[in-house]
């Protein structure tokens, strides 16, 4: 034998998959998995992938399979729910007056003809959602026990807001 010659080394055995990814990586896959991407391992392949450190979408089916992410994500989902759902209840009361605004521009003449009807959709949706009365029925004095609709114009918009949650609680 030549003094020379290559010498024959075993190879590492494989251990599991190829290439490692960080752990920030794998959450950061189910993160969009979960909540961007509706569960589409293409479309976070797509994201997380740059053009010199790919990520296969096989990879992100596998991670979801062997993590569970569809279990994880569920859980997830409820327990944040009760948060989010308090985030929306805010945001639609802090909506009505932008709601109102817009009807009051809208009544005006002011924007844009062709998304006025949009714009009013929008708005009573909205108001509809928050407990506000979207069909205010004025009673003229004397007539108080009159008609289906309460009057609320005379409301302060503190008794308002609190009626408003009120009825969203109720709702949930």
């Amino acid at each position: 034998m030549e003094e020379n010659a290559p010498t024959l080394v075993a190879l590492p055995t494989r251990t599991g998959h190829g290439r490692r990814y960080p752990a920030e990586t794998v959450e950061m896959a189910y993160q969009l998995w979960a909540f961007k991407h509706g569960r589409n391992a293409q479309s976070v392949s797509d994201e997380l992938s740059t053009e010199d450190n790919p990520l296969p979408v096989a990879t992100v089916y596998r991670w979801a399979k062997e993590q569970r992410w569809a279990e994880r994500a569920d859980r997830e989902i409820r327990e944040l729910a009760p948060a989010i759902h308090a985030a929306n209840v805010t945001s639609l009361i802090a909506g009505g007056p932008e709601a109102i605004q817009a009807l009051r521009e809208v009544t005006r003449g002011e924007g844009d003809p062709l998304t006025m009807g949009h714009r009013v959709k929008a708005a009573v949706a909205i108001l509809d959602r928050t407990g506000y009365p979207t069909a205010v029925k004025v009673v003229p004095p004397g007539n108080e026990g009159a008609g289906d609709l309460p009057d609320y114009t005379a409301l302060p918009m503190a008794e308002l807001i609190e009626r408003q949650r009120r009825i969203l609680e109720r709702k949930a």
